[in-house]
């Protein structure tokens, strides 16, 4: 069976430069989804920001969506039998996350990877502004782990593996 895998990345703020580098990784890394934990902030017409499912980050109700769907606050996704719970971070999200889940949230600008009480949590950082000394950076998710790659060079800083138990 073919893996899946999803480009994680969040708090874009409408940086033109930092969405193209992204849609150069998502060919390079051959991922079937992007996934926006907002803040995208995007420019409507400009066809760059089409084709990202996503979440409402925080500054995005400020920005103009024409006639790009207005994201959710929350998006729940499904693979290989573990629930995705897609988040902003600037909120909590209204489903509470359980054994084998996987919450992705951005809004800190900071990469993180951890797992708590058998919950894996995934902050991708940012692409354009990040706050840490990782740089810009995206994630991917796939069946069996998150791993944060830098978008300058896309090479790999880290991977969190998943449990096989969930």
């Amino acid at each position: 069976m073919e893996k899946k895998k999803i480009l994680v990345f969040s708090d874009v703020h409408g940086d033109e430069m930092a969405m193209m580098r992204i849609k150069e990784a998502e060919k390079e890394m051959e991922t079937d989804l992007l996934l926006s934990l907002g803040d995208l902030c995007p420019d409507p017409y400009n066809p760059i920001w089409r084709g990202i499912m996503g979440v409402r980050g925080n500054m995005d109700r400020f920005y103009e969506y024409g006639d790009l769907p207005f994201p959710p606050r929350e998006l729940i996704l499904s693979m290989d039998g573990r629930r995705i719970i897609a988040i902003h971070g600037h909120e909590y999200p209204s489903i509470s996350p359980e054994r084998g889940d996987i919450v992705l949230y951005g809004h800190t600008h900071v990469a993180k990877s951890e797992e708590r009480d058998g919950v894996y949590y995934f902050n991708p950082g940012s692409p354009s502004r990040p706050r840490s000394s990782s740089g810009p950076t995206f994630g991917v998710l796939d069946t069996e782990s998150f791993t944060l790659f830098s978008l300058l060079d896309f090479k790999r800083i880290s991977t969190l593996t998943f449990s096989s138990s969930q």
